[in-house]
């Protein structure tokens, strides 16, 4: 959001908007389109700069319609919308755009994406939910339905989607490559290099305590890549502990002595073994998602950082 009349973490105002934006350009980022994005990430043509940034509005708040995008414009930075239906057919009423302004940033070059149907949380179906065809078909709603309504009001092909609250679970990633979409973003923090998957690509969610800044130092940050996580990326476990491990991908380059680990924000220890990487053990009391975040620096000394995400879930069976 961008000047909200009313307190909202999620909401900065016109102002740091631009010093946002202006810190970023100074830094040497260089704001690209989704069109650029997506041609090197899915169709493996032309490189992006180095410092590259994409700005994303997620949800299709009317504010990104009447404040974010003419400054955007005057500044002559491309951006791309996340949108879900039920939010723009309800429309100023409630805060949101409607489908008029939705049609006329599509026809003026804004990319516009989806959000889900509903925005749910994807890895928590509703309480209607009760069999896997029943979920099989709220999935379907909230990926394919989603993208076909979009589809036919802007007569234009939607093949990007941002996750809503960032999350998902292996049955919703494999929804959304079903629906046809080409890229998919969350919100772990992560920057990205090429190694990332399409279909999971990392974005950091700006709030209004972010100064310009912070957010140049967590844009300068380089991706951490683990592998052979458990418990696995995206999955769901049930058991009231569970042992987390991982190896470092770039491990050469990396001060392993340097590495910090949380669950959650939980900080769980830094006992990195350069030949088994690390485990631990940690209680997950709740029902919900927990992230895996390392942090640690190069021998560059430079910030580096990766994450990966699980569901505790009772319920496995989807």
């Amino acid at each position: 959001h961008v000047d909200l009349p009313q307190a909202n973490p999620y909401n900065v105002t016109s102002e740091q908007l631009v010093a946002q934006i202006k810190a970023m350009q100074s830094a040497g980022f260089v704001f690209v389109s989704m069109d650029d994005v997506s041609k090197h990430f899915v169709q493996g043509e032309g490189s992006l700069p180095s410092r590259s940034a994409l700005v994303t509005f997620d949800d299709g708040a009317h504010n990104t319609f009447t404040v974010a995008w003419p400054i955007l414009k005057k500044l002559n930075i491309p951006f791309s919308i996340f949108i879900y239906p039920t939010a723009i057919s309800v429309g100023h009423k409630r805060g949101f755009m409607d489908w008029r302004d939705v049609k006329a940033m599509s026809r003026a070059g804004v990319e516009v994406g989806a959000h889900g149907f509903d925005h749910p949380y994807l890895p928590f179906p509703t309480k209607t939910v009760k069999t896997a065809r029943q979920f099989d078909a709220w999935l379907f709603q909230e990926t394919s339905g989603a993208k076909q309504v979009i589809e036919t009001q802007i007569s234009r092909s939607v093949t990007t989607v941002a996750l809503p609250f960032g999350l998902e679970d292996v049955a919703s990633y494999y929804a959304i490559k079903r629906a046809g979409y080409q890229l998919a973003f969350n919100i772990s923090g992560m920057t990205n290099d090429d190694r990332m998957d399409p279909l999971y690509l990392n974005r950091i969610m700006v709030v209004n305590t972010d100064t310009p800044q912070s957010i140049v130092r967590r844009a300068r940050t380089l991706p951490l890549m683990l592998k052979n996580r458990y418990p696995h990326s995206l999955s769901r476990v049930s058991v009231p502990t569970a042992q987390i491990h991982f190896e470092l991908s770039d491990q050469d380059h990396v001060v392993t002595r340097s590495l910090r680990i949380y669950l959650s924000s939980k900080e769980l220890g830094r006992g990195y073994d350069d030949v088994k990487g690390y485990d631990g053990v940690a209680e997950l009391p709740k029902q919900q998602v927990y992230t895996v975040s390392v942090l640690a620096v190069n021998k560059a000394n430079e910030s580096c950082f990766g994450s990966w995400s699980f569901i505790k879930n009772k319920n496995t069976s989807y």
